[in-house]
């Protein structure tokens, strides 16, 4: 039986999660669409050797949009234990991802880009202690943890801290005018961190959500690069992402096994 107390906690938080959603989701949408400059603009005037294709990134956030429609059903989960989830572990860490990815859409359009980096750095520390929360480790998979790894950890721990990984090092080479021999050299390094980075959570925490990702947004990166100068030196950024989307799909293609049957033994 739920307490006054849990049931006042949950009715707030599905105002608060529900309208900072909305609020993000707006803001975002307009940024990319209508309003001018839109954030794929201000990326294009503003190129780093981290600058990604802006298709993919538009599908990207376009997808985990729709499974943060899903984490918003889960307020009126009749599984009280994905209720709990929600409640006392998420708590108010989706809220502040709203409005801290918020404050940065206002802030990279208006080209503060150091401030918006900042915004960033906060709202990764904000995921990072959700991400550990919720536990960091993926281990063999049931259908109740499928359940709760679709609706609850993907479109708020896993998949935001992948993209706010990258965004952080994106928005970081544009706020210190990352060019030159200097900035390549450093962009060339730190291409290779997150290599080692989105292969190193999927080989020590079996996070295959993570690791596809970090694997789409390199892949989106490389593309992008290619077609803003003749020789890119992140074409090595294929190599890399190759590693991590193999072991990532190892990953998944066993947890789909374990889920699969589950299911055939319900049957």
């Amino acid at each position: 039986m739920e307490s006054a107390s849990f049931t006042q906690t949950s009715r707030f938080l599905q105002f608060l999660n529900i309208s900072t959603w909305l609020i993000n989701v707006a803001t975002n949408v307009l940024y990319s669409t209508v309003l001018h400059p839109t954030i794929g603009h201000v990326s294009h005037k503003h190129l780093t050797p981290f600058t990604a294709n802006i298709l993919f990134t538009e599908a990207f956030w376009l997808f985990l949009y729709v499974l943060q429609l899903g984490f918003l059903t889960t307020h009126w989960s009749r599984d009280e234990n994905i209720r709990n989830t929600t409640v006392k572990t998420v708590y108010s860490s989706f809220a502040i991802f709203n409005m801290l990815q918020f404050g940065w859409a206002l802030l990279w359009v208006h080209k503060h880009f150091v401030i918006s980096e900042i915004f960033l750095i906060l709202n990764f520390l904000n995921i990072l202690r959700l991400y550990i929360r919720l536990g960091h480790k993926l281990g063999r998979i049931n259908r109740t943890k499928f359940i709760r790894l679709v609706f609850i950890e993907a479109p708020t721990a896993r998949l935001p801290l992948a993209v706010l990984f990258i965004g952080v090092i994106h928005n970081g080479a544009v706020a210190f005018h990352v060019h030159g021999t200097a900035g390549r050299l450093l962009s060339n390094i730190f291409i290779w961190i997150i290599f080692v980075v989105g292969g190193g959570v999927v080989v020590w925490f079996r996070d295959w959500v993570f690791g596809l990702a970090i694997a789409y947004h390199s892949l989106s990166i490389a593309i992008e690069q290619l077609s803003i100068k003749i020789i890119a030196l992140q074409w090595i950024f294929g190599t890399p992402s190759n590693n991590v989307l193999t072991c990532s799909l190892r990953y998944f293609r066993s947890g789909c096994v374990v889920v699969g049957s589950c299911y055939d033994s319900t049957i």
